[in-house]
């Protein structure tokens, strides 16, 4: 057997060339194979250049891309370049890696960290949050359960950009969607609300109440 070692863009790559022409070249990237004690085992049958040529093509792709994946698919980056991201370590199925000291870039990590960033923004800006204000009508107003009673509920108003803060919606007893012709204790909730200096309070008399923090305003 020959054995070729040479190193790309950091990356370790041993090609072992069979003694039978007609066997597949063995190879290992960063020392790693299929397993810890075994190689991968080229099952196109390349030549030992042509294999060369291939692993760079592959290294090329994720050294040029995110780094992201799994950890057991981690030694095809260069060494150094990436870490197990906490959100993730010790879990069996789904352990990952991210760039080292960056931000991870798998997409439930993407998704809790916009939304970290969301809820942030809104304390930063003094926005109120869902949990108080439904604190604060529960002690007045019946809640929208599991059952479909009547009753309010509050929700994040982050998808307008315009308008943060929360907004404060009415359910009628059965009913599964809050509408303007039965607006329920909303004015009465709107004028518990309003009392408060630091948020602003709006409401037009339909389904919606809308609470956002004052010194923000509503553009």
């Amino acid at each position: 057997m020959r054995t070729h070692r040479t190193t790309y863009r950091h990356c370790a790559i041993e090609i072992i060339e069979p003694t039978n022409p007609y066997a597949p070249c063995a190879f290992t990237i960063n020392g790693h194979g299929e397993s810890r004690d075994q190689r991968y085992t080229d099952h196109m049958q390349r030549s030992a250049a042509e294999l060369l040529e291939f692993l760079k093509m592959n290294i090329d792709l994720r050294a040029d891309g995110e780094i992201m994946g799994l950890t057991n698919m981690a030694h095809w980056y260069a060494p150094g370049t990436w870490e197990v991201c906490p959100a993730s370590a010790g879990a069996a199925y789904n352990e990952h890696i991210k760039p080292v000291d960056g931000p991870c870039n798998e997409s439930p990590c993407k998704k809790a960290a916009a939304k970290k960033a969301r809820s942030e923004r809104r304390r930063a800006e003094g926005h109120p949050s869902v949990a108080a204000i439904s604190a604060r009508l529960a002690k007045k107003f019946p809640r929208r359960g599991r059952r479909p009673n009547a009753g309010f509920a509050v929700m994040a108003n982050d998808s307008c950009d315009y308008r943060k803060g929360v907004r404060v919606v009415w359910y009628r007893e059965g009913g599964n969607m809050p509408l303007s012709t039965h607006p329920g204790q909303l004015p009465q909730i709107f004028e518990e609300l309003r009392g408060v200096d630091r948020w602003s309070v709006d409401y037009d008399g339909g389904a919606v109440v809308n609470v956002i923090s004052r010194t923000a305003g509503i553009r």
